[in-house]
């Protein structure tokens, strides 16, 4: 009996330490899980205060989940519903949620299309497709349509690159296969063009590694490009040390003039690219600003199961500018469209570069 007690006594003990080392059980009611998300959110996003500075609706992060919380204690609406309006008030294409039951929640595209009503998905085919019948023998597009090249059938000695990812979204493990495709239009380029077109609108991303790959490709100089620092404390200024990312010439690379085309649409590794190029200086940047979407994607468990990205990373670029939520700014704004607005017709935009380039003789 003396041993049975003592043994009785053993485990209490080692109970209450598993208390002290793990702490109290998370509470994990609605209510619970939406603050867990919402504190993870004021304590990890990189850019929360510069999120909130664009919202017209609230003054700040802690009234966000002030209004959510009332709501989903009121039963207007359920967790998932609470958590996902909750995230979207901060318009970060970088923010999802994946619920076990199956539900996603994404910021999406639909609202960077030029014509209202129209998916993301068929803009950017029909694009594709209008752009290959201005280019002689309709371009060359490669086996996995991450690539579209060739010249134009109006200007001969103008090049044009449509890169349509830095990823490929069907098979993510080949993608430093189809990068190495680049290389095929460098040599089509150099022996046929004296300036060539980087359109990276209605690209959305993907990996560095790709980005940097064609960007060598590209360079003319080594030049550093981006600084990065994670979150890594729950206070606005708790950064990591800032890593640097190069750029650095291929072997053979093309160093005649470069355009680098973008709209609201180019975002995240775009973005990166068009920092990587403008340092290139044979190279300018033309069309309408980026998305301003920089960190590099970070996915998280919640206390109920469901998973969340978050923007955990502050990028900025050498001089420590940072471009979140307002994108980079083109050297040349070109619209293509009879006055100044936000949503233009790619196909107008794309023969307004052209002119361009032939006007500056480029």
């Amino acid at each position: 009996m003396k041993i049975k007690n003592q043994a009785l006594v053993l485990i209490l003990i080692l109970l209450s330490a598993c208390q002290v080392f793990l702490g109290p059980d998370p509470d994990t009611s609605d209510t619970g899980v939406l603050y867990s998300l919402w504190k993870d959110f004021n304590d990890i996003h990189a850019y929360i205060q510069i999120r909130m500075d664009r919202n017209p609706r609230y003054e700040s992060w802690d009234d966000v989940f002030e209004h959510y919380n009332t709501r989903l204690e009121k039963n207007e609406i359920d967790l998932f519903s609470a958590s996902t309006r909750m995230l979207g008030e901060l318009e970060d294409p970088h923010v999802s949620l994946y619920a076990t039951s199956g539900y996603l929640y994404s910021l999406g595209n639909s609202f960077y299309t030029y014509r209202n009503n129209y998916s993301f998905a068929s803009e950017k085919n029909e694009f594709i497709e209008m752009t290959r019948n201005l280019l002689t023998d309709r371009g060359t597009m490669t086996e996995d349509n991450m690539l579209l090249y060739g010249s134009f059938i109006s200007d001969p000695h103008i090049g044009y690159l449509f890169i349509s990812q830095f990823v490929d979204r069907f098979n993510p493990t080949d993608s430093f296969n189809w990068v190495e495709t680049v290389d095929e239009s460098i040599d089509f380029f150099r022996e046929n063009t004296s300036v060539v077109i980087i359109d990276i609108r209605y690209n959305t991303g993907g990996l560095i590694p790709a980005l940097e790959y064609i960007a060598a490709r590209f360079a003319a100089v080594k030049s550093d490009y981006i600084m990065a620092s994670t979150k890594n404390g729950p206070g606005p200024d708790d950064f990591s040390s800032p890593l640097t990312f190069r750029i650095t010439p291929a072997v053979i690379s093309y160093t005649k003039p470069v355009v680098v085309l973008t709209n609201k649409v180019s975002m995240s590794a775009s973005e990166w690219f068009t920092l990587a190029m403008r340092n290139q200086p044979h190279a300018i940047h033309l069309g309408l600003s980026t998305a301003g979407a920089f960190s590099i994607r970070t996915t998280r468990p919640m206390i109920n199961g469901w998973y969340y990205s978050i923007s955990a990373h502050k990028v900025t670029d050498m001089e420590g500018l940072c471009y979140e939520g307002f994108g980079v700014r083109p050297q040349v704004e070109i619209t293509g469209a009879p006055e100044p607005q936000w949503a233009v017709h790619p196909g107008n935009q794309l023969k307004a570069v052209l002119e361009w380039i032939n006007e500056n003789k480029l």
